[in-house]
């Protein structure tokens, strides 16, 4: 069947008006407190949830407890997110298409200290299943933690440092599941004891194994399977914390460890004896430094005409790269991950004249994961840093309130390959050693009346990023005196602000209007990046000539919860100059070009205008206490425009442009596709609820360069519980259902778009309060 294949614009907003904000907005209005409009202080977790406005998200932790692991899976049932799978072990959220470095993931208000934004294949150190409570956030909030992200904040909250003694002097959770199409095994805990009247204690753990998972069959590489190779993962995370706890506010600490091993799929070595070749030779010979920092290279340096790979193996002639006596013994892929945490968290009451509020946090983080090749390690990614925050809440001015503060960061970071045979010493480094620090200032401001909210906020940003460079090496490999490039640190600044403006114009009913400008300083690997990058399959070019990105952005939201009848519909546009893309350079016809046998990308980091707009809606109706019925739906169009032209044809021997390269405006890449569907929750009565749910993903034909069309899928998945107590127990047993019709689902907005999810799975544990 045809699905909507070239269905205007029109048409399609109608039918998302018909329909509900899906998942998320269920949650937030039947199982959190009822919004109030009037509140006493702001408050850090409280500031963001009451009077929020209406694309907010806030989920409590319970819902995750059935839901993938990471936290990409866990939040792709929220309408406006997808999931950037890479296998089972690494997830991150697409959110109103925007992903990576545009989507900041908070732990506690914190930074998670993690690599995830460098690669796909790059697990999030969160723990959505120990959550608390998830927090998606737009807008002003979001300008209290990052600078840039116009398609939202992830906050993920848990009970890592107690903020209050347990009402019985202890409670807690476990639980587990099994599942069957990877055979899941998952177990999960925490619990918190009160020593005394001021002291607290929380330890927390989760353990889970799960095999490849099952699929329709499909065929990759000459073979067919019924299981995805290399899907597997293990994960195992633990935390311990305790906090003094005192009229005024608390002091806490926690320690966190997690291990996290899992499979790359559809990893491939073919590449393993190339290294990037863009340069003109005459500028290797006169600048042979380029071949310790390459990233130092001007644009003059590159030779568009005919960028590309070279083979640093010595063949003899005639013999293919891809022979067989180069296939040297390889080993499965996978990731050996390990990240040490420490937090420092308080609050005082009453800190002095003026203020409510004194907050306090401070983290340090010690990540590293290997790549291994069986048993061997092909890179290794480090990054040790800091992140500090002071945050004061002043008292009411009036109907005025808010807080502003401070916070600064400093990481060190690095992706190195080690001497071994599948990566030669001398071999192109991804990332040089590195240190960034970032200093911000930030504030929020709110007035709430009876029938309208306003809310302000600014972000100034303060960005360094040094390489320490060995001088005597780059000025002995610079020939005829050729002038020397800058080896100062990069260093910029960025100012951001966003108003909100709620207006409450009926009983139960709200529109939000929200206008920013945001400013995003680009990070170290956009700026240095040189290397292979198989997860993303390229090899990666950095641009240390590139500026701050910037984006307007306007979102308008209305939204009604009756008795009866509830709808959620919010549209936004987001308008971006000198945003940071990928530029496939060795898309010619000369010998080191891209090819059907050699697929592998030469990217480097440009930048172009770009246009993001969407629309996310919803409609329920309550036929009576026990059965809901809602509809939903999600649109989010993206395009790169203005794109600068590059050389196509050159002066040999002036090594000037003779030609230049026009390149056409064109989709962004991993566009999700349009999503519309139905959901009937039943609550039977206070035991037993169940629900069912059914969604069309939809073709996308809306491609980037050198991107291919991905099929679209129906989904249907169904959820049974039963919920008691039993000798002052909690417990709640519960059976899913994912995927029933067994659908072969290819996910477009993934960097691996041709591996299929999982298939027909199902799902059942027990979680216990105690």
């Amino acid at each position: 069947m045809n699905y909507i294949k070239n269905q205007n614009l029109a048409s399609i907003f109608f039918l998302m008006f018909i329909s509900q904000y899906g998942y998320a907005d269920d949650i937030s209005e039947q199982a959190l407190p009822t919004v109030t409009v009037k509140q006493k202080r702001l408050t850090r977790s409280d500031n963001l949830l009451k009077g929020r406005k209406t694309s907010d998200r806030v989920i409590k932790g319970e819902q995750f407890r059935s839901r993938g692991s990471t936290i990409g899976e866990a939040l792709n049932q929220e309408l406006g997110i997808h999931a950037n799978s890479f296998g089972a072990g690494a997830s991150a959220p697409i959110i109103r298409g925007q992903e990576g470095k545009r989507i900041r993931v908070l732990h506690n208000h914190a930074e998670t200290g993690d690599m995830s934004n460098m690669s796909p294949d790059h697990a999030v150190m969160v723990d959505s299943i120990l959550a608390k409570q998830i927090e998606v956030l737009r807008g002003t909030p979001t300008l209290l933690y990052s600078s840039g992200n116009s398609a939202g904040v992830v906050n993920v909250i848990d009970n890592k440092i107690p903020t209050k003694l347990p009402e019985k002097g202890y409670e807690g959770e476990v639980g587990a599941r099994v599942s069957s199409a990877n055979l899941e095994k998952l177990t999960a805990g925490g619990i918190t004891f009160g020593l005394g009247k001021n002291f607290a204690v929380h330890a927390e753990g989760m353990y889970q194994k799960a095999d490849n998972y099952r699929v329709p069959y499909f065929s990759y590489g000459g073979q067919t399977h019924k299981r995805v190779p290399d899907t597997w993962a293990k994960s195992r995370n633990g935390s311990l914390g305790f906090s003094w706890l005192g009229e005024r506010g608390y002091l806490g600490a926690a320690y966190s460890e997690r291990q996290d091993r899992y499979g790359l799929p559809a990893h491939t070595h073919k590449y393993d004896n190339y290294s990037i070749d863009i340069l003109w030779e005459s500028r290797r010979i006169m600048k042979r430094y380029l071949r310790y920092y390459p990233f130092l290279a001007d644009e003059s340096d590159i030779d568009f005409e005919n960028p590309g790979l070279s083979l640093n193996h010595t063949h003899i002639p005639g013999e293919s790269h891809a022979d067989e006596a180069h296939d040297h013994t390889h080993g499965r892929a996978w990731i050996d991950l390990k990240s040490k945490r420490y937090d420092l968290r308080g609050e005082l009451k009453q800190p002095f004249k003026g203020f409510d509020l004194l907050r306090t946090s401070i983290s340090y983080t010690d990540y590293r994961h290997d790549e291994k090749d069986g048993k061997t390690t092909e890179n290794f990614f480090k990054n040790k840093g800091y992140n500090a925050r002071l945050e004061f809440v002043h008292k009411p001015i009036g109907n005025w309130q808010g807080m502003f503060g401070v916070q600064h960061n400093t990481q060190k970071s690095s992706a190195f390959s080690p001497a071994s045979q599948v990566a030669p010493k001398g071999a192109q480094q991804l990332l040089h050693d590195n240190r960034s620090t970032q200093t911000a200032l930030f504030g929020i401001e709110q007035y709430q009346g009876d029938k309208h909210g306003f809310e302000v906020g600014f972000r100034a940003e303060k960005q360094k990023i040094t390489i320490d460079y060995d001088i005597d090496l780059i000025k002995e490999n610079n020939s005829f005196n050729f002038p020397l490039p800058n080896l100062n640190p990069h260093k910029e600044k960025a100012y951001s602000f966003a108003a909100s403006y709620n207006w409450y114009f009926a009983p139960k009913h709200q529109l939000s209007i929200t206008a920013s400008h945001l400013e995003r300083i680009p990070n170290s690997q956009e700026l240095y990046a040189h290397g292979k990058h198989i997860a993303t399959n390229s090899f990666e070019v950095g641009n240390k000539d590139l500026t701050k990105e910037r984006s307007n952005n306007f979102e308008i939201g209305v939204k009604y919860s009756g008795s009866k009848w509830d709808y959620n519909v919010n549209a936004y546009y987001n308008r971006f100059s000198n945003y940071i893309y990928l530029l496939t350079m060795n898309d010619g016809r000369g010998p080191k070009s891209l090819d059907e046998e050699f697929p592998l990308q030469v990217n480097r980091y440009y930048q172009a205008g770009a246009r993001f707009y969407g629309l996310e809606a919803a409609v329920g109706y309550r036929f009576n206490p026990k059965y809901k019925l809602t509809i939903f739906g999600d649109y989010v169009n993206g395009k790169l425009v203005n794109i600068p032209k590059t050389g196509a044809e050159y002066d040999w021997w002036d090594e000037v442009v003779t030609k230049w390269r026009e390149h056409p405006d064109r989709p962004t890449p991993r566009l999700p596709p349009l999503r519309l569907g139905m959901r009937l929750d039943m609550n039977f009565n206070d035991k037993w609820q169940a629900s069912l749910d059914f969604h069309r993903m939809f073709s996308q034909n809306k491609t980037s360069y050198l991107e291919q069309p991905t099929k679209g899928h129906n989904m249907l998945n169904a959820d049974l519980s039963y919920q008691n107590k039993y000798k002052g127990l909690d417990y709640k047993i519960y059976g899913k259902a994912d995927n029933l019709l067994n659908a072969k689902v290819y996910r477009h907005a993934t960097f691996l778009p041709y591996i299929p999810q999982t298939g027909r799975n199902f799902t059942a544990g027990v979680n216990i309060r105690f």
